[in-house]
């Protein structure tokens, strides 16, 4: 019997994740360094729930022209280089609500 109410238990936890794997967030970015992004009054994330993408995502990517006018170097910052405590976010709550997506700025 055991057995049997852990498979029902199972699917419905199953069910239930996939009704909602994801949802879309509103946050207040409290500090840069460290990353804290406040959710609202009881709940605030810290960097190791934040994914921050890399690279393409909000790093400012550009190409600098050496001496000789040749496209050479390419720069790029840090991702979260362009944000400010305050700043208006946007996140993406993945399956299970432990990990938060950083999409970008949201409307200030």
């Amino acid at each position: 019997m055991t057995g049997f109410l852990a498979a029902v238990k199972r699917a419905a936890v199953e069910a239930v994740e996939a009704g909602k794997p994801v949802a879309i967030v509103n946050g207040s970015i409290e500090s840069v360094t460290p990353l804290r992004v406040r959710l609202d009054p009881k709940l605030t994330l810290t960097s190791a729930q934040i994914i921050v993408p890399a690279g393409g995502g909000f790093g400012v990517e550009t190409e600098r022209l050496d001496d000789a006018g040749a496209h050479g170097l390419i720069v790029r910052e840090n991702s979260l280089a362009r944000f400010n405590a305050g700043d208006s976010v946007i996140l993406l709550r993945t399956n299970g609500g432990q990990r938060y997506l950083l999409l970008g700025r949201g409307k200030t």
